[in-house]
């Protein structure tokens, strides 16, 4: 049967009009004559497409093989612009009847239909829906699996059918645009409404993003101001969802109008810009953490012909804004400048009003706060609030003045400016030293490509507390050349405020650090107050030292029993008893270094230090230690043992923390010498013991010299006397070849008188460190003849050889002559009296220059003087065994001994018994 036969082709046209007409929406009205079209021409699949202001399809209503087709048909329609399809939707291509019908098999190239031969398809024919002046707005597709008919002999029935179904969507997109326009006409109406209720600047931005959405959809939204040809962001909506560092460089994002593309373009145009997907244009400055970004819009807001700020929108979803968006956009963006406008005035007014309320709201903040590192957080995050861009730091020097660290931070870069870490800053350096603000317009001009962070610019602000400046407020943008003189204004203001804030609590944590070192040091000096032996005085100063320093260990060491120069270990904390008692390897070891010195060693990282830290011989028993101080602990004569105080980390040691551990050291120097002394108490009241026995045998045996003396003297005097009396009455009837030689032995026995008397004198007068008479510069050499010719008789009696070697080149010796004279001739006395018969004596100058020295030395080889009489030889009376049948009184070498004393000079002597002795004497010289 054939199509005419089935039903008349004008019934066909009423009932398709009759659907079209109807009040339903378009959608059921396309469905409902879709199925009238079909069941006529007897084709097995009816598509009907809406052709979009987007230059896409939107299916409208389908029968037959259904949502194959459609999807197969979309893809054909953008990959394949030659094909039928798209020559079909082009308006501007004429379009002929001989092109609507085609055989699938007789079109083999055609990829529409090897996309429908596969449905087994075999007749295809299209009909574009178009209005009058050729303005298509859908198209109509009907395909025959078997041909039943030659659908291209119905064109001009189809051709009806289309242009109804064309005025059927024209009325629609009528009836929709007009909607629409009624729509975004009350949105913007209430929109205004909504801003022209407030002049407040941020309740109108706030109320701008909030309200922005009903007129163009957004993920996230941002409204920037225009300053100095940069954007300043002052509205940001949205980001939260992307979690906190997002949305804080949000806020803190900037842009130059004239480096960035899509706004120069803006700037240029006055009209919005679309950029359909930000990773396929070239222009995007892509930041990392804003990748869910695919589709932008922006648009500019004008007041007096004049951009003052922009609008931007931005969709996770590629292609998503149209240029309907824009046009909407812009309406917005219209009616909001008027708002605008109206608030910046007010707001300027009420900025003034704001920067002071946060001002006193930010000192009321930190007034609040116990320590720096409070205070400085503080700071931080109300500068941030304050003067919103990307970073605030605060930057104070360590209490050594050496180093910058890290006290307070707020921003997005929380990796470049770590709490409490130590920062080389250049600019900050600088700042601090020049007292002035310092000023860097782009970081970038200076670092590498691969240092480069966010931050483009920095303003430094120098902090003072009391007269020293002793840190930097720092803020940072992520645009070059963005601080305004305001801005550096009120950093100035509050670095001020925050120096007067830390004067105070520097003063409270000085005062709380105090206390708590008082208390501590009250505990530790308890802990070792009742306790006796040196192992537990040891065991509780290692344990208390390391709690109150929170050291990762402590050590005392003292020295060892068998060696004194050696250090062995009295105690460790944490305990490890396998180490008490190991002797220190010596070699370069920080523990022998701070023994030699005496002086404190500290070293923060052990790798970089002159010493090694090592308390065992085997190095992998040893602490692992990175930081160490060792103190000597000694009192004023002596050391009585090593503190050290290890870390196994790098650690600073602060000056005031230095302070402390000598503290700590001075009570660990009294706790352990106490235990020292008591540990040997036993000993050394046996030892002082027998230092009393033996002071008190001297005494007897002084008494029993003196004693001895008295009778040797008396007996002396007497010879003397008897003699000169024997003779004096023997001269009287003396010959006179027997007068000569009476008149000698008068003369000897007068000077052996005048000795004893020279003796006595010396016996009776103190010792002191007068000269008994004026110093002189005298010739030694020519000293040492004279007593020498005095003594010729002597040599000669006793068959006695001298010989002199004297330096020629001696320097004069500023002395007391008589004094020297006597001191020689008593020597030289001594080397005769006691000298063997026959013997010989040698006497000997010499100058020793570099220790600016004259050196006189007597050698005799007479009986010598035993080893147990050497230390007393130089006391006044006493006298050796061998020399008990020897005239004299034991006073001789302890009176040249105090003449040399006298004269600056040592005295030296070296005997051996029965073989001889050797004295010299060195005397300094100018």
């Amino acid at each position: 049967m054939s199509i005419a036969e089935s039903t008349s082709p004008l019934s066909l046209i009423d009932r398709v009009v009759s659907h079209l007409a109807h009040k339903w929406d378009l959608e059921t009205g396309i469905d409902n004559a879709l199925h009238e079209i079909a069941s006529f021409f007897k084709v097995d699949t009816a598509v009907v497409y809406q052709f979009t202001l987007e230059n896409t399809l939107r299916l409208i209503a389908s029968t037959g093989l259904g949502i194959d087709v459609i999807t197969g048909l979309t893809d054909q329609l953008v990959q394949s612009p030659s094909s039928m399809i798209y020559k079909a939707i082009d308006g501007k291509k004429s379009f002929q009847s001989s092109d609507t019908s085609l055989l699938v098999e007789q079109c083999p190239q055609d990829p529409y239909a090897k996309f429908l031969s596969h449905r087994q398809i075999k007749h295809i024919f299209l009909s574009p829906l178009t209005l009058k002046g050729d303005k298509t707005v859908g198209l109509l597709l009907l395909h025959q699996t078997a041909v039943y008919a030659n659908l291209a002999d119905y064109g001009e029935l189809i051709k009806i059918l289309s242009d109804q179904m064309a005025l059927a969507i024209d009325r629609s997109n009528l009836r929709h645009e007009k909607q629409e326009a009624i729509y975004q006409a009350q949105a913007l109406s209430e929109i205004g409404t909504i801003l022209g209720r407030s002049l407040d600047l941020d309740h109108i931005l706030d109320q701008v993003l909030q309200q922005i959405a009903r007129v163009v959809p957004f993920e996230t939204a941002t409204i920037a101001l225009v300053q100095q040809g940069k954007t300043q962001v002052v509205r940001a909506h949205g980001y939260e969802k992307h979690g906190e560092e997002v949305e804080r460089l949000a806020w803190a994002l900037s842009f130059n109008i004239e480096e960035t593309s899509s706004l120069k373009q803006i700037f240029a145009s006055g009209e919005p810009h679309i950029i359909p997907d930000v990773r396929a244009d070239d222009g995007w400055i892509n930041y990392g953490r804003f990748s869910y970004i695919r589709s932008w819009i922006g648009a500019p807001i004008i007041i007096n012909h004049e951009i003052v700020a922009f609008l931007f929108l931005e969709q996770h979803e590629a292609n998503f804004y149209q240029q309907s968006h824009a046009t909407n956009l812009k309406s917005f963006c219209a009616q909001l400048s008027l708002s605008l406008q109206n608030a910046r005035l007010f707001d300027e007014k009420k900025n003034n009003a704001n920067t002071l309320h946060a001002l006193n709201e930010l000192m009321r903040k930190i007034s609040r706060g116990h320590t720096a590192r409070e205070v400085c957080m503080t700071t931080a995050e109300s500068v941030l609030q304050i003067l919103v861009h990307l970073n605030s730091v605060v930057l104070l020097y360590n209490d050594r003045k050496d180093s910058l660290q890290v006290y307070g931070f707020s921003g997005v870069e929380s990796q470049a400016w770590p709490l409490g870490e130590i920062i080389e800053n250049p600019y900050a350096t600088q700042a601090i030293q020049s007292s002035k603000v310092v000023i860097v317009d782009d970081y970038w001009a200076d670092a590498k490509q691969e240092d480069q962070r966010l931050a483009r610019s920095g303003c430094f602000v120098p902090i003072q507390v009391g007269l020293t400046q002793t840190g930097v407020i720092l803020m940072e943008c992520v645009y070059p050349q963005a601080f305004k003189q305001t801005e550096i204004s009120v950093l100035m203001t509050i670095a001020d405020q925050l120096g007067q804030v830390l004067e105070k609590t520097r003063l409270i944590e000085e005062m709380q650090l105090d206390t708590a070192e008082i208390e501590a040091l009250y505990l530790m000096s308890a802990s070792v107050r009742d306790v006796q032996t040196i192992e537990e005085i040891s065991h509780n100063l290692a344990m208390q030292c390391c709690r109150i320093t929170q050291a990762s260990g402590c050590g005392v060491f003292i020295q060892a029993n068998d060696h004194d120069s050696h250090f062995a270990i009295a105690a460790i904390y944490p305990l490890q008893e396998s180490l008490i008692g190991t002797v220190i390897p010596v070699a370069n070891n920080v523990i022998y270094h701070v023994a030699q010195s005496k002086q404190m060693y500290i070293v923060d990282h052990l790798d970089s230090g002159l010493f090694t830290f090592q308390l065992t011989a085997d190095e992998s028993s040893s602490i692992q230690a990175k930081s160490n101080i060792t103190i000597p602990l000694k009192n004023k004569d002596y050391l009585v043992g090593i503190l050290s105080l290890w870390y196994a980390h790098d650690h600073q040691f602060e000056q005031r923390e230095i302070r402390f551990i000598n503290t700590v050291a001075d009570i660990a120097t009294n706790a352990l010498e106490r235990g020292l002394l008591l540990s040997t108490l036993e000993q050394r009241i046996f030892n002082r013991t027998k230092e009393l026995e033996t002071a008190n045998e001297r005494l007897k045996e002084l008494d029993r010299l003196k004693s001895k003396f008295i009778t040797d003297m008396t007996h002396e005097l007497h010879t003397p006397v008897t003699n000169i009396n024997l003779y004096l009455d023997l001269l009287k009837t003396a010959t006179p070849d027997k007068r000569q030689k009476y008149i000698q032995v008068l003369r000897r026995e007068l000077r052996r008188l005048e000795s004893l008397s020279r003796d006595l004198k010396s016996i009776s007068d103190e010792p002191d460190n007068n000269m008994t008479e004026s110093v002189i510069a005298i010739d030694f050499n020519e000293l040492i003849h004279t007593v020498v010719e005095q003594n010729q008789s002597l040599l000669h009696e006793k068959n006695l050889t001298l010989t002199l070697d004297l330096d020629t080149d001696i320097p004069p010796l500023v002395v007391s002559p008589s004094d020297m004279r006597n001191a020689v001739y008593r020597i030289l006395q001594n080397a005769i009296e006691y000298n063997k018969a026959e013997g010989h004596i040698e006497i000997q100058t010499k100058t020793h220059v570099q220790s600016k020295k004259v050196v006189f030395q007597v050698i005799d080889t007479g009986i010598g003087i035993a080893e147990n009489d050497l230390p007393h030889i130089f006391e006044r009376f006493y006298r050796s065994a061998e020399t008990t049948n020897i005239a004299g009184w034991g006073l001789g070498l302890a009176i040249v001994k105090e003449i040399v004393t006298r004269h600056g000079g040592a005295i030296q002597m070296e005997s051996e018994l029965g073989e001889g002795t050797v004295v010299w004497i060195e005397l300094p010289y100018l």
